[in-house]
């Protein structure tokens, strides 16, 4: 007989009241509020980098093409095929999944921009749709970095 009321209070007594389950799910919540962003940013950093590396063999690229004609190239599509009317550099970007760009050219300058295009563009990374980097070349060997990105992202 004792057992019989023991048994029906524990099972009285066993699980989660709402109240519990309620503040499991408000915190969980909270972590995900502060972790969806952070995780949406570090991703935009990364397609954010493809567009940094690509700039490099692109300024090598420039320079060897202004020593031996002694002009920069202007280049209308930096992910032409190396070569082409469109890119005639040595070196092109062609796998650049998520920026598009060009080279424009100064007297003793150019200019390279490339323009995020919208995939899998979130807006919580912290910049803007559609940003650009830039990296401005002026002779002799000046490089500056800009667009419209967050300062912090840019190279030093």
């Amino acid at each position: 007989m004792n057992d019989g009321i023991l048994k029906g209070k524990r099972r009285k007594n066993a699980g989660f009241t709402l109240i519990e389950l309620l503040v499991v799910v408000l915190i969980i919540g909270i972590l995900a509020a502060i972790a969806v962003p952070q995780y949406f940013a570090v991703i935009e950093k990364g397609h954010f980098a493809e567009a940094t590396a690509c700039m490099d063999p692109l300024n090598g690229s420039e320079i060897r093409f202004a020593l031996t004609g002694s002009v920069y190239s202007t280049v209308a599509n930096v992910t032409s095929v190396p070569g082409s009317a469109n890119n005639p550099l040595d070196t092109g970007c062609d796998a650049l999944k998520y920026f598009s760009g060009a080279i424009a050219v100064g007297a003793g300058s150019y200019t390279m921009t490339l323009t995020r295009n919208g995939t899998s563009f979130s807006t919580t990374s912290g910049a803007g749709a559609g940003y650009t980097v830039t990296l401005g070349h002026v002779d002799p060997d000046v490089h500056t970095w800009g667009g419209t990105v967050p300062a912090s992202w840019l190279p030093q």
